[in-house]
């Protein structure tokens, strides 16, 4: 089966889970702050995917912003303002095009990018998906000079329980080589990476395709956690 049916059937599959689990996007892209630390807070920005802006969750608190802006704050003892730009639908391609000329107005302290599912799903090749992540990747370095960045990679969707055989293979398969792809570019800039390698099936949302209120603070916890440790200065004293 060539790449573009497959990527039909992939759009008509998620389509129908989408209409059948009644999800719609979120509207999580607000700003917030949280914490009660004193000092200037940390400014926080999410950009990414559908996944990364809180595709199908019920408010804002259980979208990823917000989720990993709660973990900073906890465990740093500052204010953590959080904004995203996420946008569902979107490739690295558009992460690179449409998002990263957006990062310099924000000034942020801390960038968090969870990309790689629609590059996956639109059947792009591996060496593409490294030339886009090694310009984004670049391009975040260039626009937000001195702010930690760290990189949630393509999860591997087989266990994906609204995706049915043999697209859960291949989409499974695709997903792998993405983030494989996006992994040694990180590694080869010196950026850390979140890998999911296989989400827990009560990881997944309503639609069994985008991660649910579990499976984001289960992301979240990583990505905090990560952040924390390569920052020690961040912490209060």
């Amino acid at each position: 089966m060539t790449t573009v049916a497959l990527a039909g059937l992939n759009a008509v599959r998620v389509t129908r889970m989408r209409r059948q689990a009644g999800v719609e996007p979120g509207d999580h892209d607000h700003l917030a702050t949280v914490g009660e630390g004193l000092g200037p807070p940390l400014r926080l920005l999410v950009i990414g995917d559908s996944a990364a802006r809180g595709y199908g969750l019920a408010d804002a608190g259980e979208a990823l912003p917000f989720q990993v802006s709660t973990r900073l704050a906890k465990a740093t003892g500052r204010r953590i303002s959080t904004a995203a730009l996420a946008t569902d639908g979107h490739t690295t391609a558009d992460v690179l095009a449409e998002q990263a000329p957006l990062v310099m107005a924000h000034r942020p302290d801390v960038v968090v990018l969870l990309v790689g599912v629609n590059d996956a799903f639109k059947g792009r090749r591996a060496t593409q998906v490294r030339h886009d992540t090694r310009k984004l990747l670049t391009a975040l370095s260039a626009d937000a000079p001195g702010a930690a960045l760290a990189f949630v990679t393509c999860p591997n969707l087989r266990s994906a329980p609204g995706l049915a055989w043999p697209l859960n293979a291949v989409l499974g398969l695709r997903c792998r080589q993405v983030a494989a792809a996006q992994a040694a570019v990180a590694a080869d800039l010196g950026v850390p990476t979140i890998q999911l390698t296989r989400p827990l099936r009560e990881h997944y949302g309503a639609d069994g395709f985008h991660p649910g209120a579990a499976g984001i603070a289960a992301v979240a916890e990583q990505v905090a956690r990560t952040l924390v440790e390569k920052e020690a200065s961040w912490i209060s004293a």
